[in-house]
């Protein structure tokens, strides 16, 4: 069994598929991170393991707060479920890493001068490496240095924080697909111009504390 830890803010999350991990870094250069540099971490089974959070009432009800008091800024609709689970993601990196709530209209997060988008995204299940990460091509006109990609579970119990990349390496390693476009590997037809990337590609963030570690 792997066991929850709390962060303050509420926030209840865990390292998927692991049992032990090391720290490396530290807090002078912004944060900790679960992976030795210059490697990926990766489970049994080959692939990277993910943090894993609990969706509590109160993170629920501070993304709330957050949409209702950006919402204009942002240019959504108060209150907006879609809006409130973006805002969800933002805040869960924020609790991991320590980063400043920026929200503007090119990024949501600043980390030592890191100027952070995250792409929140809901699913059914549990993301796997092999899934796509996806920013719409307007979203390459956004004036940041790295995206952090969230996955959240429909029923709103559990999210997932998939990883994060510069923003220019995103944009050079992802392929793009335009609007019409059929996924060869599920034949999905893409709504919209996009750029896609698979998880696999992302690189780990680094967590504020070792409250992040798991148990067995």
């Amino acid at each position: 069994m792997y066991g929850w830890r709390v962060r303050s803010g509420g926030l209840e999350c865990r390292l998927s598929q692991r049992k032990k991990h090391t720290l490396y870094g530290s807090r002078e250069r912004g944060g900790f991170s679960t992976t030795r540099p210059g490697t990926t971490r990766a489970t049994k089974s080959g692939e990277r393991s993910l943090i894993e959070v609990k969706i509590t009432p109160e993170l629920v009800e501070r993304a709330k707060k957050k949409t209702a008091t950006v919402g204009v800024l942002q240019g959504s609709i108060t209150g907006s479920a879609s809006h409130v689970v973006g805002a969800i993601g933002e805040l869960i990196v924020a609790d991991l890493t320590g980063a400043t709530e920026a929200n503007t209209h090119d990024y949501d997060l600043i980390l030592n001068g890191k100027r952070i988008d995250v792409k929140t995204k809901r699913c059914n299940t549990r993301p796997r490496d092999y899934y796509d990460c996806s920013v719409a091509a307007h979203g390459s006109k956004q004036d940041c240095d790295s995206y952090v990609f969230v996955r959240i579970k429909i029923d709103g119990t559990r999210a997932w924080v998939l990883g994060e990349i510069d923003k220019r390496d995103f944009y050079k390693n992802a392929t793009h697909h335009r609007r019409g476009d059929v996924d060869p590997d599920n034949g999905f037809v893409f709504k919209a111009d996009c750029y896609n990337l698979a998880i696999s590609e992302l690189q780990d963030i680094e967590t504020e504390s070792t409250t992040v570690q798991a148990r067995s």
